[in-house]
């Protein structure tokens, strides 16, 4: 052993274990502990602290570290091993003080720093002002290392916690300009990008995460549902479809397709699929109801009928379930029994305190009432609302009401029960806006304009459009589009407005102009059916273009199969066309998806009139007067100029 003061080293080493021995050993020997008493070293009580705390003796580090200190209180490195035993034990408080001493003497270090920072953040759990210094250091950081992936990840949490969503975005972009395709920074990233209201750009930051990492099942299934829920089902099948073969296998991934499919009007592909998961998992909720859902959809309504039935033997408080039970028996041409399937889950779910969901299963029954016509009996349901405040959980039952009261001759009752929603509130605000197309219904001008003088003044996108769907509704499309042009500059490259403020000018006369703007629709989104429709059906309509509206209303009906008015669509273009054969089969379908719709049955009228079957023609020019005001004039002109039956 080199020579040392006494034998006080050689005292200590039968409390350390064998590698404490190697160890001490080692600084023994070193150069530079020649001829100087090592255990009166700060470098040796920093080696006892860390030995002891590996063992869980912390007392002993604890007193280790402050002898360590002692001896050598400029030395960083000590006072962030002994900071970091502090925030082990809890003491954050003591732990920040460690660290501010560490940063003030060696400022240039980044290890300190960073510890700082983290000190900080766990003390802000009781000391909410630390969270600005250890912002502060973060940034400092990033200054300096903005590639250092911990550090980072807490700025951009704290810009988060503080309502700073933006700032976390810039902070995870350049982070996976650094670190590109790391999973953890692109959920934070498209986290931030939701927060701060910008979902466009948060469906964008997924589809580079897929790119990137085609594999990363979490983010496909965000965008698929992002995309659902903007009404885009055909993309998120695409999405959903389109990565590697193993992502398919995930249930989740299989269960959001068969949804996707459903949505999309593609209800046989999507029973297939469920069907195929049942298999696997017989009695798995979601896949049941999911097969209900396609059942009902494909007309096989006894089947849905049964599982649902089953469904809810098991789970009789559900209230979805109740819900398609009852639009199931509806559709089965029993209301009654539609009617008292709500009425009993709205008992049991008003007995268990679940008032919402009680309240939401009545609103279901005024709506079975509101099918049937049934005024009377809509009125009965609701009445207690007549006469009280109306608070924001009840508007939906005064709305149907309402709908009640003006189809029952009573309409100052129903504005009186809309003066009295609650007030500051959007539902106020709709209020407004049914009161505003009563008072015009009842030639009462000036006091509607008053209150629609009160949605254009507030500006907001949910009052302009309340405005503008006032003025659609009372067939002023003239007047709609000034309110859907403000509601543009809130909303710039809303496709739903674009499409909108198109229907508006086409309505008006202006078809050049509503080209233009379906155009652009579908310049941001080539996908948008809607819109492939309209232009589409237009063009037919006019003689116009008519191989490329084929085209469009071609894929309309692609991406939405079991949609009716396009069916009717691409029926009429063929018609135009002269393909007459073809225009049949999608006319009929038309008319089985819609039920009464007067401009199909009188293209099928014009469609049999074409083919030189004026019988066939007769009767559904004849279905057409039924139900049609608009065009009845034209209508009986052609039904007229038919040869006598």
């Amino acid at each position: 052993m080199v020579a040392c003061k006494g034998n006080r080293a050689v005292a200590i080493l039968p409390a350390v274990k064998p590698l404490g021995v190697f160890l001490l050993a080692g600084i023994l020997a070193a150069p530079w502990a020649v001829g100087q008493d090592v255990v009166e070293t700060g470098s040796y009580h920093l080696l006892v602290a860390q030995l002891l705390t590996e063992e869980g003796d912390y007392r002993g580090a604890l007193d280790s570290f402050e002898a360590a200190i002692a001896l050598a209180p400029d030395d960083a490195y000590t006072r962030l091993e002994y900071g970091r035993l502090l925030l082990r034990l809890g003491r954050s408080q003591e732990a920040v003080a460690q660290a501010t001493v560490a940063k003030q003497v060696a400022p240039q270090l980044d290890d300190v720093l960073l510890f700082y920072s983290e000190a900080l953040m766990r003390l802000a759990q009781e000391d909410p002002d630390a969270l600005e210094k250890a912002r502060q250091a973060l940034e400092e950081i990033r200054a300096r290392q903005p590639g250092n992936i911990e550090a980072m990840v807490t700025l951009g949490q704290i810009y988060l916690g503080e309502s700073r969503p933006e700032e976390a975005a810039a902070v995870f972009r350049d982070l996976l300009s650094r670190r590109p395709g790391n999973r953890m920074v692109f959920s934070l990233l498209i986290d931030s990008l939701m927060r701060a209201g910008q979902p466009e750009q948060a469906e964008q930051a997924m589809k580079d995460a897929l790119e990137v990492d085609p594999g990363f099942t979490r983010v496909r299934l965000s965008l698929a549902q992002a995309q659902s829920e903007r009404g885009d089902h055909a993309s998120a099948v695409k999405t959903l479809e389109g990565g590697p073969k193993d992502v398919l296998v995930d249930p989740e991934v299989r269960r959001r397709l068969a949804f996707e499919l459903h949505q999309s009007g593609q209800y046989s592909r999507a029973l297939q699929l469920v069907e195929e998961m049942l298999e696997e998992e017989p009695g798995y909720y979601p896949n049941r109801y999911l097969q209900a859902l396609g059942l009902a959809a494909l007309g096989r309504e006894d089947e849905a009928i049964v599982v649902t039935r089953d469904l809810l033997e098991s789970h009789p408080m559900n209230l979805d379930l109740g819900i398609l039970l009852a639009r199931l028996l509806e559709s089965r041409q029993d209301p009654e029994a539609a009617e008292e399937t709500l009425r009993a889950m709205e008992r049991r779910l008003r007995s268990a305190g679940q008032v919402e969901d009680a309240n939401q299963a009545r609103i279901q029954r005024g709506l079975v009432l509101v099918r049937q016509t049934r005024w009377d009996k809509v009125v009965g349901l609701f009445e207690p609302l007549i006469g009280r405040e109306v608070p924001l959980s009840d508007v939906d039952m005064a709305m149907i009401l309402v709908e009640a009261l003006v189809r029952s001759d009573r309409p100052e009752e129903a504005l009186e029960v809309l003066s009295r929603i609650e007030p500051g509130t959007l539902a106020q605000r709709r209020g407004w806006a049914r009161q505003a197309e009563i008072l015009l219904g009842l030639g009462r001008d000036r006091e509607a304009e008053q209150l629609l003088a009160r949605l254009a003044e507030r500006g907001t996108l949910e009052d302009l459009t309340l405005l503008a769907e006032v003025y659609q509704t009372h067939e002023r499309y003239e007047e709609s589009i000034p309110a859907l042009e403000r509601a543009l500059e809130l909303d710039p490259g809303s496709t739903s407005l674009l499409f909108w403020l198109a229907a508006a000018h086409e309505r008006s006369g202006k078809k050049r102009q509503a080209e233009d703007l379906l155009q652009q629709v579908l310049d941001i989104d080539p996908q948008f059916a809607p819109a492939l429709n309209y232009l589409g059906y237009m063009w037919a309509e006019a003689g116009e273009n008519l191989e490329q509206a084929l085209a469009l209303v071609q894929q309309a009906v692609e991406l939405e199969p079991e949609n009716g008015a396009f069916n009717d669509s691409l029926g009429w273009a063929h018609f135009q066309l002269g393909q007459y054969e073809e225009a049949r089969g999608f006319l009929e379908k038309a008319a089985s998806l819609v039920g009464d719709d007067a401009v199909v049955f009188e293209h099928l009228g014009d469609l049999y009139v074409a083919l030189g079957s004026p019988d066939k023609a007769r009767i559904y020019y004849e279905r057409a007067l039924d139900l049609e005001d608009e065009n009845s004039a034209a209508v009986r002109d052609k039904l007229n100029r038919l040869a006598p039956p």
